[in-house]
């Protein structure tokens, strides 16, 4: 279907209190993200509808980028993260179709999505790395961040020279955003963002640019690493904060934490690379016994027979 562009554009802006809390802020995005799940949610009713997995595409294209916005500067109370939380599990409950009764730390592996608090992480930790990675002379705030991190650009503000007034003996002290904030001592919202990353950028001498196009580096100062390998690092490391702080599953669930529902397999149209590949129908065919879906045998059987069987595998596996 083609949808005409809007006449009016709604800018995407913040909702803060005066004295600057996002509480507001993340209230209102989860009124949104209810109304938008309440629309989506009749497209798929209970055993009939989208599949398990065309659900979760809907989460993460329409309801996970209308909760989260502002998670990448903004980080929720523990009573806004509460309620956050809650309508997530409804979410997930959705998307698989499971009971209410069904421990949320399979439900979450059932669904392929990771808690929220690993989300909201990944995207602050994804921001500060869009933020070193990018020319001052394109994003203002880069020249803001400390001398200490390891960008490419100079001319940046010295570490002695970025405090806040100190003008009672009551004020709060400052930390290095090479180090955690504990007690009275405080980050700045920049180095907050700064530490969010640290652990990716301690041992890298230089952060490359996001795009090499735009300035050209000198030979004597080529990164070691790329943008890319950034960014394959950040998700590896939402896979390992999920393993980290999900629920724990029951005993008699076996299955560990992934982002897609069975890796290698993209595409299960008729013309999509599982059907040519022995090994992919194997691995399919053990995904569907394992988690009983009910999915005919007998068509991956006559599938198989007439895929290309690679070196070192057998017609017959699948």
């Amino acid at each position: 279907m083609l949808f005409p562009p809007s006449q009016v554009v709604r800018w995407l802006g913040y909702w803060l209190t005066p004295t600057l809390p996002s509480s507001v802020h993340f209230l209102r995005r989860l009124a949104l993200a209810k109304a938008s799940f309440t629309t989506i949610r009749q497209l798929s009713a209970a055993g009939k509808g989208l599949s398990s997995w065309c659900n979760r595409k809907l989460v993460f294209g329409a309801i996970l980028p209308i909760l989260t916005y502002g998670c990448d500067m903004f980080v929720p109370d523990t009573a806004i993260h509460r309620k956050l939380n809650s309508f997530w599990h409804v979410v997930l409950r959705w998307t698989t179709n499971c009971f209410y009764t069904t421990a949320l730390g399979a439900g979450y592996r059932e669904a392929s999505l990771p808690p929220l608090s690993s989300i909201c992480k990944q995207r602050r930790r994804s921001a500060a790395i869009r933020l070193f990675c990018a020319p001052l002379e394109f994003n203002p705030a880069t020249a803001r961040i400390p001398e200490s991190v390891p960008t490419w650009d100079q001319g940046r503000s010295a570490d002695d020279h970025r405090f806040l007034p100190r003008g009672s003996p009551k004020a709060v002290h400052l930390s290095s955003w090479l180090g955690p904030a504990v007690n009275s001592a405080k980050h700045l919202p920049l180095d907050s963002l700064c530490h969010e990353a640290s652990d990716l950028i301690e041992e890298i001498p230089i952060l490359p640019l996001a795009l090499t196009d735009l300035v050209v580096l000198p030979l004597s100062r080529i990164p070691s690493v790329t943008y890319q390998a950034l960014r394959a690092t950040l998700l590896q490391s939402l896979l390992a904060d999920w393993l980290d702080l999900s629920l724990p599953e029951p005993l008699s669930y076996p299955y560990g934490a992934c982002l897609t529902h069975l890796s290698g397999v993209d595409d299960i149209g008729p013309d999509g690379p599982l059907w040519r590949s022995v090994p992919l129908l194997s691995g399919l065919a053990e995904y569907l016994y394992a988690t009983r879906t009910g999915f005919p045998r007998t068509m991956l059987r006559i599938r198989a027979n007439t895929a290309t069987p690679e070196p070192g595998s057998g017609s017959d596996s699948a």
